[in-house]
Formats: structure tokens, sequence, C-alpha cells
């Protein structure tokens, strides 16, 4: 939770801006981070032009809901401990402007909410990437040899030649 967000969170107290003060400044509060980073890692994906990649900081959600204009800043504790899991939908050739971020029910690996710029609905791009991440997931994130993702489609490709 950062400091901003308490002036746009109607539940926000006294308590939220101590614990937001000892958040940001604690050299311990950067490894769930960091642990988490690399636990979400394995569902790195890119296809059409688009990328997907979990968030790697506080302030990274903080910054990506700033650029968005919308509340994800306020996922980061959840985040953080396992309790949800935020990534960063990109372009691949502007990886480094915010366009949608989604959280993902990792237990069911189905997305809770996917919103760009001002909590916008997701574009026909965005919701046929997301379609073809979701199956990659569900078939297992598998990668070939080089670490690239195989989609659904190449598995049952590979499983037909292989026999």
């Amino acid at each position: 939770l950062a400091v901003r967000d308490l002036f746009h969170r109607p539940d926000a107290d006294i308590g939220d801006l101590e614990r937001t003060g000892r958040l940001l400044n604690s050299d311990h509060e950067t490894d769930p981070f960091r642990i988490r980073r690399k636990q979400l890692a394995r569902y790195a994906f890119q296809w059409r032009g688009l990328l997907i990649r979990p968030a790697a900081s506080q302030k990274e959600l903080v910054e990506e809901g700033d650029a968005l204009h919308h509340c994800v800043g306020t996922y980061a504790k959840d985040h953080a401990n396992g309790k949800t899991a935020i990534f960063f939908v990109r372009r691949v050739k502007e990886s480094g402007n915010s366009y949608f971020t989604l959280e993902l029910d990792e237990g069911k690996l189905t997305v809770r909410q996917n919103r760009g710029r001002r909590n916008c609905a997701r574009t026909k791009e965005v919701e046929a990437f997301e379609a073809i991440w979701l199956a990659w997931l569900r078939t297992g994130a598998p990668r070939d040899a080089r670490g690239r993702p195989l989609l659904p489609e190449e598995l049952k490709y590979k499983a037909g030649t292989a026999a």
C-alpha cells in the first residue's frame, strides 16, 4: 500500500500509513517479492507481439497503478504473500510501457480481472492473448529446449509426429 493510495481507499486508516512506511523502507520486505517473482517466472509468456510477466516489486505495482490509473498498487501485500498473482501485459515493442494488468487465481488457473487504463476492459487482441496464455498454463506451461513456450497446438503436432 503506497502512501498516495491511502487517499483513494475509503477503508484506509492511520495503521495503514504506519505499515506503509515500514513496508516501503524495510529491507526484509523485499524478500517476499523476490521469492514471488521467482515462483511466478515460469508463467512468463510471449505471443503475437504481446508478453506477460509477473510483477517484480511493490514499487513496480504502485507505478503500474499510477500509469494506468487503477488500484493495483493496493494488491502488493497479497501478491508478495501469495494470496494473489499479479501480472503485467505489455506490447513487446513497448515492454517498458504499462498496457494491461492481470490478476490470476493460481489454484483455478483463471483470470480474476484484467484491466487497462482507467480500468478499461480488454481489447480483442488482449482477450485472444489471455486465452492462449491460459490454455498454455493449463497444459503445464511447457517449454522447448530453448525455453520457449510450447503452445497447445504445437504440443498436439509434436505428439502426433513422435508416434
